[in-house]
This record gives structure tokens, sequence and C-alpha cells, in this order.
């Protein structure tokens, strides 16, 4: 969404990355909060002798860190287009659509046989 953001000049813009900059605020926190859980979780699973209670515990904290993650980021998402105009969002959808051609290209480059 910031990439779109940038697309769009002058005042309207720089309110819209505004509302996006603020909502990386509110992610922050919870973006750290997985990498911990992941960190954690590769400790468990090095650790000798293997403890499988504490690693599924560890997988289950880390799924609902990744789920907190992910439903703020789509209140993000949905918060940030129900601001813009209708015209912004089509904006957006025709912006998404150019560049999801680009990163499939990408993708399809670059994966795994």
């Amino acid at each position: 969404l910031m990439g779109y953001a940038w697309s769009i000049k002058g005042e309207r813009g720089e309110e819209i990355r505004q509302m996006i900059r603020e909502g990386r605020k509110v992610l922050k926190p919870l973006r750290e909060s997985v990498r911990e859980k992941r960190k954690s979780q590769r400790d468990l699973l090095k650790a000798e002798p293997f403890d499988r209670s504490a690693v599924q515990a560890a997988m289950a904290e880390m799924a609902d860190a990744r789920q907190k993650l992910n439903e703020s980021r789509r209140a993000i998402f949905l918060d940030s287009l129900e601001k813009m105009s209708a015209e912004e969002r089509q904006g957006f959808l025709k912006w998404r659509h150019r560049h999801f051609k680009r990163w499939r290209r990408w993708g399809r480059r670059h994966r795994e046989e």
C-alpha cells in the first residue's frame, strides 16, 4: 500500500502515507514478537534432549503471534482503504495489478525446481 501511496502526488498522498506510517508503529512490536517466538522455537529445536511438549507450546505461541500480526495488518489495510476515495481505491487496484505481474514473473524465475 505504501508503494501506491507514493504514486499519489501532493497533500493527499502525504495523508495516506502518514496513515500507513502510523499503522507501522502498531505493527512493529507485533513483528518483534514474531521474531522472538521464532528464535525461541529455534533454540528449542536445537536443544538436547528434544522436548516435544515445549516445541509444541512454542509452535502454538508462534501461531498466535502471527495471527495477531496478520489481524493487525488487515485492520490497518482496511482502515487505509476506508479513508480513500473510490477513485483512489480504483487506482490502488490498477497499481497492484501492474506490480503483482512483476512480482509473479520474478517468483517464477526464482522458485526452486
